[in-house]
């Protein structure tokens, strides 16, 4: 059996109502932001100074909402800032992750600055084992702010107060639906060769996967080959293997045979509503637009 290493940091369940601050804004005179990024596992990595003295690289997930931030180094910022305790859900089997709640003056990068965030510290742990350069995630309430555009070739990522008048024309537009702060589209599948049906995929560009099924059971899947994929999930490892799907329609996009994984969960302990995700290992090959005023994602082939 080959094992490969993958990431889904979808953070399922927050313990409160939501995080307090003022939001995030252009700097002075600015109206469009351009920020060069790195990759690790298909995921954007983004260099973010906190307090104006702190330097972090934090995951871009849009399938999380604020700014989480891992490891022993934060405890001291943690204990000297925190307002309360807090507790939070990944997918996973360790049960929930104590975390403190704490107010970030400033949050940097590019030309975007955030003032007054609330931010979430795990000091108990690091995030990823294997990679001590990646301290925690930044999520999709970043988006709620601007228009954001992912190119993933390029490695960049571009922020604008509002679409330019034709920007779009080559793109595909798609319908996005925001549940629970997060973005998800429907998309039209077909699996092991089955009538096509409707699925609400999450769009999680913290999920290093392409197209991935959370069940805790397989019926219906068939395992394409006997490799398993261990995922780094917030609340522990879990599990999963390559499945069939024959077609993913999303728009008028068609792709024949995409890359595809049932990833295990356990459903007693994984609050999530979606069943399904579209991860970085499938927006790698495009240009991504998020217009959160319109609710409409754009995609065009890189």
């Amino acid at each position: 059996m080959h094992l490969t290493l993958s990431v889904l940091f979808a953070v399922l369940f927050y313990s409160v109502d939501g995080l307090s601050g003022s939001g995030f804004s252009f700097s002075a005179g600015q109206h469009r932001a351009l920020i060069h990024y790195k990759t690790y596992h298909n995921l954007i990595i983004l260099p973010v100074k906190l307090n104006n003295n702190l330097d972090v690289n934090l995951i871009l997930d849009t399938g999380s909402h604020s700014i989480v931030l891992f490891g022993e180094k934060f405890k001291g910022l943690s204990d000297s800032t925190s307002i309360r305790n807090i507790s939070f859900r990944g997918r996973g089997a360790d049960g929930a992750v104590r975390a403190s709640l704490l107010l970030m003056e400033a949050v940097d990068f590019g030309a975007i600055h955030g003032e007054g965030l609330g931010v979430v510290v795990v000091s108990s742990r690091r995030l990823m084992p294997e990679s001590s350069k990646i301290d925690g995630l930044i999520g999709y309430d970043l988006f709620s702010y601007f228009v954001v555009e992912i190119n993933y070739r390029n490695k960049t990522i571009q922020l604008f107060d509002k679409l330019i008048p034709g920007y779009v024309d080559t793109f595909e537009s798609i319908p996005m639906e925001m549940v629970l702060g997060r973005p998800h589209i429907v998309s039209q599948l077909v699996v092991n060769g089955k009538e096509t049906k409707a699925t609400r995929l999450l769009v999680d560009t913290g999920s290093s996967l392409s197209l991935a099924f959370f069940s805790n059971s397989k019926r219906g899947y068939h395992a394409v080959k006997n490799d398993s994929v261990q995922c780094i999930a917030l609340s522990g490892y879990i599990y999963g293997v390559p499945v069939n799907v024959n077609l993913l329609s999303v728009g008028r996009l068609k792709i024949h045979h995409p890359a595809a994984h049932f990833v295990w969960v356990n459903r007693s302990s994984d609050t999530t509503t979606e069943s399904a995700s579209l991860g970085g290992g499938f927006f790698r090959k495009y240009v991504v637009i998020f217009d959160n005023s319109s609710e409409t994602l754009y995609l065009r082939k890189s």
